[in-house]
């Protein structure tokens, strides 16, 4: 796998998904974009990642599996919002640990599970189930 791994995105969207190699680090400079990073089929090589981040009026999406954890503490935070959603599956062995670094200046950092899948407008509108089970309260 590389060592690092540069993502510049300036008004337009970028994303990793799918079968993709997880790098030592990721750059991550994203100016009024979006970047999305999918780990859920990534190859994970390493137990450890560092995104250095630079976000700026743009966004910045971690979509995580059970077994990462993600950890923002060391990122800087000027009218934007860092969240950082608990992973499906407590209890799971930690395969590979992101820590993100950086600033973010009004936009957003964000780490979550996968969504489920959603009905379309006409699914919906013929009341058709949903095709996933809901979560029992």
């Amino acid at each position: 796998p590389k060592d690092v791994l540069r993502i510049d995105c300036h008004s337009s969207s970028a994303k990793r998904d799918g079968r993709w190699v997880v790098p030592l680090r990721i750059e991550a400079r994203v100016t009024s974009g979006a970047v999305t990073l999918d780990f859920t089929e990534a190859v994970i090589t390493q137990p450890s990642l560092h995104i250095d981040a630079e976000v700026r009026s743009g966004r910045l999406t971690l979509v995580t599996k059970p077994g990462v954890l993600v950890d923002t503490g060391d990122v800087a935070v000027h009218s934007s919002t860092v969240k950082v959603h608990p992973p499906p599956g407590p209890g799971e062995p930690v395969t590979l640990r992101i820590d993100v670094s950086g600033t973010v200046h009004s936009g957003h950092i964000t780490a979550r599970p996968p969504r489920p899948p959603h009905r379309t407008f006409w699914q919906w509108l013929r009341r058709r189930p949903r095709p996933y089970p809901l979560p029992s309260p």
